[in-house]
């Protein structure tokens, strides 16, 4: 079966200093994995390479078997590459459904948000996900777990492919 995603021998030094050495994941399609490690174990420069935030010094990265080198985020998220951190950075005084259209929002044909087609769509994602959230919540009445979910439900907005790799980076 094919891999959906193929890291080999990612390296990323800082100053000299070994931030990552020899970072390694496969995934294929169908399979859940988690990525974790303790504080500096490399978990955050990893993803940073793969979401093209950072720049690698080595190794590489393939996509369904091809080999891709994302510039920015935006680039990752096109091919259906997302993170989910586990700080979250959430807007507090705006809703569920402004936080997941952040950036996208839909406009109404004199230029302005269509607010009733952005809490249409991000009620109707967020419950075909069966999460028991209301996308005309504010985020900051959310929990936690909550929110996670909310950031969930961007990634998948977001992601132009048919197949979705997220990855959520956990400390020990």
């Amino acid at each position: 079966m094919e891999l959906l995603l193929d890291v080999e021998g990612l390296k990323k030094s800082f100053g000299g200093v070994a931030a990552l050495r020899d970072g390694r994941f496969e995934l294929r399609a169908g399979s859940v994995h988690a990525l974790c490690g303790g504080n500096g174990a490399g978990k955050s420069t990893f993803l940073k390479i793969l979401m093209g935030i950072h720049n690698r010094d080595a190794g590489s990265i393939r996509r369904r078997g091809k080999d891709v080198d994302f510039g920015s985020p935006a680039d990752a998220l096109a091919s259906g590459i997302a993170i989910i951190e586990q700080e979250l950075s959430p807007v507090p005084h705006m809703t569920v459904a402004e936080n997941i259209y952040l950036g996208r929002e839909p406009s109404t044909r004199f230029g302005g948000i269509d607010f009733r087609t952005m809490n249409r769509s991000a009620q109707g994602l967020l419950d075909d996900l069966e999460f028991d959230i209301r996308a005309t919540q504010y985020m900051m009445n959310l929990s936690v777990a909550q929110m996670q979910l909310v950031e969930i439900a961007k990634a998948l907005l977001c992601s132009f492919s048919s197949s979705l790799v997220m990855i959520f980076p956990f400390r020990l």
